[in-house]
């Protein structure tokens, strides 16, 4: 009877042990990625894979690497970070603070830009992000280091939103234009 038991257990413990070996694959600059030092990764909602780096953006299809840069249509080449927003939109957040998105095969430059620029502290080289949203009525708020939050409407309306920490978490209750 023991031995009846023994088997089956020892089935389900090498299965168990199988399941702990991920199984992964090391890209680099010599695979066709834009640069070695990643800063941050997504999988789009079409399943392609962005990845941030130094030297611009990749976008991994699962066998080719399509590289984005400056001649490509970034704003920057030092991409810390990437946000898809509601309609599908890729946002890329760079070193300089200047947003771009890549929308329909281009890379589009954020319009608003210059209010970013012209609202970030004079000191500020560029502004550390530290949030990103975009909703669905196009208002774009970015959380900021040592700065707090802003908000830029789509007509390119600024607003720091005030009275908020900047280093710490913020509920902001407005949805819509109403607040609540």
């Amino acid at each position: 009877m023991s031995r009846l038991l023994t088997i089956p257990f020892l089935l389900l413990a090498t299965i168990a042990i199988g399941q702990y070996d991920p199984v992964y694959r090391n890209f680099t600059v010599n695979d066709g990625l834009a640069g070695n030092e990643v800063f941050h990764v997504i999988q789009d909602s079409k399943g392609y894979i962005w990845m941030a780096t130094s030297t611009g953006v990749s976008r991994f299809d699962g066998y080719s690497f399509k590289n984005f840069d400056v001649q490509s249509g970034l704003v920057d080449n030092i991409v810390f970070e990437i946000y898809e927003d509601y309609k599908g939109r890729i946002w890329f957040i760079p070193y300089s603070g200047a947003l771009c998105y890549y929308e329909n095969g281009k890379i589009i430059p954020y319009p608003h830009n210059n209010k970013i620029r012209q609202n970030m502290p004079a000191k500020s080289k560029g502004p550390i992000k530290m949030a990103f949203y975009v909703d669905t009525l196009d208002n774009v708020y970015m959380g900021v280091k040592e700065y707090g939050i802003f908000q830029i409407t789509p007509e390119g309306i600024f607003r720091k939103i005030d009275g908020i920490n900047s280093e710490g978490l913020a509920v902001i209750n407005e949805f819509n234009g109403k607040k609540y």
